[in-house]
């Protein structure tokens, strides 16, 4: 069974939205090539058009469509539910001749033949004799455009199934390259910055290759101050905070058991039992543009897969602002910025490096912080 957790909103008060995450094991993700020199062999692609409006799956010996949806195209990656995964095509080199391939659909072990400008559908053959079955990649508006070498058409797309065209048109498609692997968990950001979730439970996972995307867990908080270290590795169902600004991310699959339990870890998993209690229970959110930990009022409901954290200590604020009360121990491992050994560079409190300050706000300069006003 498909194995899918969304982590959904709660209600804190008026004006705060939750900065979630959404996560899926079983989805694909897919990048968008925009050069030959992306282009390995031993990859999974699929054909789409190029608004990614339309994704390529076999027909009995045709290609048709079917639509992930615009709205799962962002910034080059295309997401393809489980329901709407295209059959993967593999690249294979045409000996002797430069960027010249076949197109073999995987599961059917078949080939896409080109089609003609009388009879524009294309074909699935297994006949390796038969004519238009090379294709060469064409750089062309940010994308690769698949066009067949005998006849000089490029594979399009007209809503219903796939077909050759060599027009101006906008339903031209393009390459994409699958850059999620099996089990791996796709992420898909709802909003930039901060946001909540909890692994799944059946696997843990490594956040080491998500480029920008780092992962926290909270290992102290008072009425001063939340304190967050960040971690590469996080074991099956833990509960973690996010911060970055793409769109989506890919962690990898480990095999659970793999990374050790973060005992040190004091945010907890909602299971719709606990509730706010205006007083001590706190929930990652964002207000007036700023994100931080809010007092959450009394009787909210935290449901499965959501996160909070207890701040029982007398005197504790309604909000502790990520940008200006967290402590965050992200850079060479130590707990505290304050920690990081002098060196002249400027970094900001997620621990990445800038050229200098451009804005109001807090900042590390030679080990100490600083802030510019």
């Amino acid at each position: 069974m498909r194995n899918k957790l969304i982590i959904k909103f709660l209600t804190i008060a008026a004006l705060l939205i939750i900065g979630n995450a959404q996560m899926f094991a079983d989805d694909e993700l897919y990048q968008k090539l925009t050069s030959v020199s992306d282009i390995h062999p031993e990859d999974e692609f699929a054909i789409c058009q190029e608004n990614g409006d339309c994704a390529f799956k076999t027909n009995k010996d045709a290609l048709g469509t079917t639509s992930p949806g615009k709205a799962n195209l962002i910034n080059g990656y295309l997401l393809i539910t489980t329901t709407l995964v295209p059959d993967h095509i593999k690249l294979i080199p045409v000996e002797s001749e430069t960027n010249t391939y076949l197109l073999q659909v995987k599961s059917s072990s078949m080939y896409i033949q080109g089609g003609t400008n009388s009879a524009k559908d294309l074909k699935l053959t297994t006949d390796m004799s038969a004519s238009r079955l090379k294709w060469k990649l064409v750089v062309n508006n940010n994308s690769l455009r698949i066009m067949n070498v005998e006849t000089g058409l490029y594979i399009c797309n007209n809503a219903s199934k796939f077909s050759c065209n060599k027009s101006n048109s906008t339903y031209y498609s393009c390459l994409y390259k699958k850059v999620s692997q099996d089990g791996d968990l796709i992420i898909k950001k709802e909003y930039d910055s901060y946001s909540s979730f909890v692994t799944l439970t059946s696997t843990d996972y490594d956040f080491t290759e998500t480029n920008d995307l780092k992962a926290f867990i909270v290992t102290d908080a008072n009425k001063q101050k939340v304190t967050l270290q960040q971690v590469t590795q996080v074991p099956a169902g833990t509960p973690i905070i996010l911060y970055g600004n793409r769109n989506h991310y890919i962690a990898k699959k480990l095999a659970k058991g793999t990374v050790n339990k973060l005992s040190n870890n004091i945010l907890k998993e909602g299971d719709s039992s606990v509730s706010g209690d205006a007083s001590t229970i706190y929930a990652i959110a964002e207000k007036n543009g700023k994100v931080g930990f809010y007092k959450v009022n009394k009787g909210v409901k935290f449901p499965a897969g959501s996160v909070y954290l207890v701040i029982k200590e007398s005197g504790a604020k309604d909000f502790y602002a990520f940008d200006e009360e967290v402590t965050t121990g992200i850079s060479h491992g130590f707990a505290d910025q304050t920690a990081r050994p002098a060196d002249n560079n400027w970094y900001n409190l997620n621990g990445m490096r800038i050229d200098a300050p451009l804005q109001k706000g807090i900042y590390i300069h030679n080990g100490k912080k600083v802030i510019v006003k």
